[in-house]
């Protein structure tokens, strides 16, 4: 998606319950590495967009009494060290 000029990748994290902990933390430096590839990919074929500002967000959905609950976090990790 664009947020005015940025483009966002979104990766979608659903977790039943927290035994194993929240969505959020479900995307650890494997899971970004290979999110990053995936945007990599997708810009290396979108020549249009490969100069392109880009963010790395998250959702964590879970729920609780069959509830959905939503955590988005904007600029949840970069291509940084």
């Amino acid at each position: 998606m664009f947020d005015d000029e940025i483009l966002v990748f979104i990766e979608v994290r659903f977790r039943r319950n927290s035994i194993y902990g929240d969505g959020l933390s479900s995307v650890g430096g494997v899971k970004q590495r290979k999110i990053i590839a995936a945007a990599q990919a997708f810009l290396l074929s979108n020549p249009g967009l490969r100069f392109r500002a880009c963010r790395f967000d998250v959702v964590a959905v879970s729920r609780t009494n069959y509830r959905p609950m939503f955590n988005w976090v904007s600029d949840a990790f970069s291509t940084y060290a």
